[in-house]
């Protein structure tokens, strides 16, 4: 874009490695969504290293942030139960969805769960509930599903 500037510059850390004929790049930085998207271009220069002597590459940079929230909820209502069911949300490959949280309000319970279905026995069968729930990675819980409000009766 014009000018040149060093990974230092814009504050992120670097590590590398060589591997054979593979020179593989770790770039480490803040959750700063300033950088999503930007074009970094490597040139790499290991007079050591096999094949790697002066190597260029561009690649565009990915930052995953929060998650937004789970998609297509299904509910399935029995006269004392509720089976839900959802579909996670997109998450850059690598960084996984580390549980979901489902909150129930009406029995001010939270479950964690590491699949997208949760089976819940009510309590009080015919009193409104209301249901959400979110994704979790290792930046933090992402966006909640709408609430959903259930009555069964």
């Amino acid at each position: 874009y014009g000018t040149h500037e060093t990974l230092e510059d814009r504050g992120l850390n670097f590590a590398g490695y060589c591997d054979f004929d593979c020179v593989q790049w770790l770039i480490i930085t803040p959750t700063d969504m300033r950088y999503n998207g930007a074009q970094i271009t490597g040139v790499v220069n290991l007079p050591g290293c096999y094949t790697a002597t002066n190597t260029t590459h561009t690649t565009v940079l990915s930052i995953q942030g929060l998650l937004e929230a789970p998609t297509d909820v299904h509910y399935t209502a029995s006269k004392d139960s509720v089976i839900m069911s959802w579909s996670p949300p997109f998450t850059l490959e690598g960084v996984p969805i580390l549980h979901y949280s489902v909150y129930i309000t009406s029995q001010g319970v939270s479950e964690q769960r590491n699949t997208t279905e949760t089976h819940i026995t009510l309590e009080r069968p015919c009193a409104s509930t209301t249901y959400q729930i979110s994704a979790w990675n290792e930046v933090g819980e992402g966006n909640a599903t709408r609430k959903a409000f259930l009555t069964i009766f």
